[in-house]
């Protein structure tokens, strides 16, 4: 599969990407990802815990987050994977596309990796 040009990308914005944050379930963690979102002028958003690994260990986080530009999003996607505990950031937008480890991936694409 080929990558989306800039001009491709920019195309799908804006748009309402969602974002899921997997992490280490440590207490507080839900209060750094609120940080890093009002650190990008979002504060009228909040993190909410979504599910638990059957053993506790991991907790996952969504939002769902207006967002105009594609470069908004990428720095968003980086200031998540910078905090400590947080083991996987998944986004999808205009609902055909997802970004898991940096890799764009249509949503068949994923359907087939399970």
């Amino acid at each position: 599969m080929r990558h989306l040009t800039k001009e491709e990308r920019e195309a799908l914005f804006p748009t309402t990407c969602h974002f899921k944050v997997i992490t280490i379930s440590l207490e507080g963690i839900h209060l750094l990802l609120n940080q890093a979102l009002e650190l990008n002028g979002i504060s009228d958003r909040k993190f909410q815990p979504s599910a638990q690994s059957k053993n506790g260990k991991y907790t996952s986080y969504e939002i769902a987050l207006e967002l105009e530009t594609h470069e908004i999003m990428m720095r968003l996607d980086r200031e998540f994977r910078s905090i400590d505990g947080v083991k996987m950031v998944l986004e999808k937008k205009n609902r055909l596309l997802v970004r898991e480890a940096g890799h764009e991936l249509k949503m068949q694409d994923l359907k087939r990796r399970t």
